[in-house]
């Protein structure tokens, strides 16, 4: 941000969209190439290298492969956007549920030793 200040944000989700939309903007600002960098790190420490968006952007000849390829990577970017909102959202399901008391462990009888400890907020995703 221009104040200096930042935004976190979930790395794999914003580079879905960009390559979805076509569109390399975040939070209203247009990605910088040292920005997009960082985030290309962020997706090949996380195994998600075939979403890098440097490759991607290198894609934009108008040659038949690279149109061809661009296609490809935006059908795996549509199928993969749709399982990550679908996993993040059965996780706030599962949030909501432990968070108000109403886990099916607890609607079983179990005891609170034997009900599944709650899910690390370092796996939920706000979007």
């Amino acid at each position: 941000l221009p104040d200096g200040s930042f935004t976190l944000c979930d790395g794999l989700t914003l580079a879905l969209q960009a390559i979805l939309a076509d569109s390399f903007v975040a939070l209203g600002q247009k990605l910088e190439i040292a920005e997009i960098s960082r985030l290309d790190k962020h997706l090949k420490r996380c195994k998600f290298n075939r979403f890098c968006l440097q490759p991607y952007l290198q894609l934009f000849d108008e040659t038949d492969e690279a149109i061809e390829a661009r296609s490809a990577i935006r059908w795996q970017a549509h199928e993969k956007l749709a399982a990550v909102r679908r996993i993040q959202m059965t996780r706030r399901e599962c949030t909501k549920r432990l968070g108000s008391g109403t886990s099916d462990a607890a609607s079983t009888g179990q005891s609170s030793a034997q009900r599944r400890p709650p899910l690390h907020s370092k796996c939920i995703v706000k979007l």
